[in-house]
Parts: C-alpha cells; sequence; structure tokens
C-alpha cells in the first residue's frame, strides 16, 4: 500500500494556515566497533577487575581485566543470559555458554597489563594504565536452571533450587 506524505496546517500567519514540513528522517545508525572501560553491571560486585577494558564490535564484545592473582582474564559477551554460544535458550546448568550475567566462563591469558592494539581492541600487554579499576554491580553466586529455563539465584529470577538445582551456581563468577 503506498502511503502519501501529509503536511501538517497548523496555526494561522495572516489569515491563511501554515504549512509545516515534515522532521527529516533520522540518520542511519553507525554500528560502534571499540574499547572502552567496562560498564560496572557487565561485572561481579566482587572481586574488583584491574585495568578492565570492554571490547565491542559488530558481532561480539568481551571484557579483559587483572585478576586478584595478576593474570590477564578474559570473559566474551554480554549474549543472552543462559544460553549457548549462539544465544539459544533452553540449555542447563553449566551446559550454557553464556551465564545469568550473559558473559561467558572466564579464561586466562598471560600477561599482567591491559592496553588497546592497533585496531582498537582491548589487548595483553603493553605499559598498560589506559583503564580503571571496576568493581561491578552484578551479585555473585548465580546459576542457569537445570531445566533450561533461564537464570536463577540472582535479583528478578527465580531460585536455582526451584528449577532443576545443580545449575552452576557461582561457576560464571569472574
Amino acid at each position: 500500500m503506498m502511503t502519501k506524505a501529509i503536511s501538517l496546517a497548523i496555526g494561522v500567519v495572516a489569515g491563511s494556515c501554515a504549512n509545516l514540513d515534515p522532521a527529516p528522517p533520522p540518520p542511519a545508525e553507525v554500528a560502534y566497533s571499540g574499547s572502552f572501560g567496562c560498564p560496572s553491571g557487565y561485572l561481579n560486585t566482587s572481586p574488583t577487575a584491574h585495568q578492565c577494558c570492554y571490547y565491542q564490535s559488530v558481532t561480539n564484545g568481551f571484557t579483559l581485566y587483572i585478576n586478584d592473582s595478576g593474570v590477564a582474564t578474559y570473559r566474551s559477551g554480554p549474549g543472552t543470559p543462559c544460553s549457548d554460544s549462539q544465544g539459544n535458550t533452553g540449555c542447563a546448568g553449566t551446559a550454557c555458554y553464556h551465564g545469568p550475567n550473559g558473559f561467558s566462563f572466564r579464561y586466562f591469558g598471560g600477561y599482567n597489563n591491559v592496553t588497546v592494539d592497533g585496531a582498537d581492541r582491548c589487548a595483553e600487554g603493553g605499559e598498560g594504565g589506559e583503564f580503571s579499576d571496576v568493581t561491578g554491580t552484578f551479585p555473585r553466586g548465580g546459576g542457569c536452571c537445570g531445566d533450561g529455563s533461564g537464570p536463577c539465584d540472582v535479583p528478578d529470577h527465580q531460585s536455582c533450587a526451584a528449577c532443576g538445582g545443580g545449575a552452576g551456581e557461582g561457576a560464571w563468577d569472574m
């Protein structure tokens, strides 16, 4: 069906109606890609993520930080909470790739500094000091329901005991 643009006549100017031009369309959205400090909602309430960097591209993202033992630590995400690596829900407990906060299990690098590489990605090594320490706001100890129904033992979600138990509570904590 063809839609016809309509100009609205509003107000009276010198005895005639003034036609207002419609607003121009908004500019096309541009996907952002780059590195910046970690949003606190992406991290647990403890421990503190030292030199925390978050990288977002068109297709994925990850946090990179130095843990309390001085080791670079990665977590990919955010994805759909309690889903497989493709974002499909219905996985149970630790069979889920993304945990209750939408981030993967952590994996470790080999350096003790976080910097940005030439492609504006968070990277290990270098002199570091580009990113602040961040204490998160997401509670520790959450899991994914054993019956595949989603996050549990985190605010606004059910108890893990009520949805199949054995759900990997805390397995995704940083």
